[in-house]
Formats: structure tokens, C-alpha cells, sequence
């Protein structure tokens, strides 16, 4: 998988945060088009067609997002590991 575009300009906590609120967005359309169907003005089926492209459009953002990231993070926990042990051996040497 390719580095995603911009990496290490934004900070994990930033990055997470926004992936909450895309699907705190989401979430949001989900439910405002389900309250939408209490109203006779609206068809019913276009509406769930519209719920479940809201739907698809979510899950697929979160899987390429977190399949970015998943590649992100195991670089980073490979970098940490790498620290650790030579740590641990400097420490076993007695240095």
C-alpha cells in the first residue's frame, strides 16, 4: 500500500479525531433521513436507498482510511520495536 498523501503532517489524535467526526456525520444523515420517514411527503424506498448509500459511503471511507492507516501504524510500531530492543541491549550490556 502506498504512503498516504501528507503523512506525518497530522498528528494521530487529529487524524482520529476527524475520522470520529466523519462518521459522527454520517451517523447524523443516517438518523435525520429514518426521522424522514415519519413524513408522508417522502418515499419511503427512495429513503432507504438514500440511508443505504449513506451507508456505503461510510464503510467505504472507513476502509480506506483505516487500511491508510493500518499501513501508517505498523510502521510506527516497527520503529518503536526497533527503539525498545536496542534499548534492552544496551541496558543488558550494562550501558
Amino acid at each position: 500500500m502506498s504512503r498516504p498523501h501528507g503523512s506525518g503532517q497530522t498528528g494521530d489524535r487529529e487524524i482520529y479525531q476527524h475520522l470520529y467526526e466523519m462518521n459522527a456525520g454520517y451517523e447524523q444523515v443516517i438518523a435525520s433521513l429514518s426521522a424522514l420517514h415519519r413524513n408522508a411527503a417522502f418515499d419511503p424506498k427512495h429513503l432507504a436507498m438514500l440511508r443505504d448509500m449513506a451507508g456505503e459511503a461510510r464503510a467505504s471511507s472507513n476502509a480506506y482510511l483505516t487500511g491508510a492507516l493500518q499501513s501508517v501504524e505498523l510502521a510506527a510500531a516497527g520503529r518503536y520495536f526497533q527503539r525498545r530492543v536496542r534499548r534492552e541491549r544496551r541496558e543488558e550490556r550494562g550501558h
